[in-house]
């Protein structure tokens, strides 16, 4: 249970980062977090996470994906 806590508190902790980029004119440059996060494999990692069980946790990390990056459309 502290450990769905904790990934809670980053994902809010990273939705408060990324908002940086609107909030300060960042967005679709090479200063933004999301710029940042995603070379950093950031977006893996939030992939990752959508495989947690647990609804909340899976919702607020498709939330952030779905808000600040454009993924390209994958095709089978």
């Amino acid at each position: 249970m502290q450990d769905l806590r904790l990934l809670k508190n980053i994902l809010e902790s990273m939705a408060e980062f990324l908002a940086l980029d609107v909030l300060m004119g960042w967005t679709k440059t090479e200063n933004s977090v999301a710029y940042h996060f995603e070379k950093a494999g950031g977006i893996d990692a939030l992939e990752e996470t959508q495989k947690c069980s647990n609804q909340e946790i899976y919702h607020m990390a498709a939330q952030l994906v779905q808000n600040y990056f454009e993924l390209e459309n994958e095709v089978s």
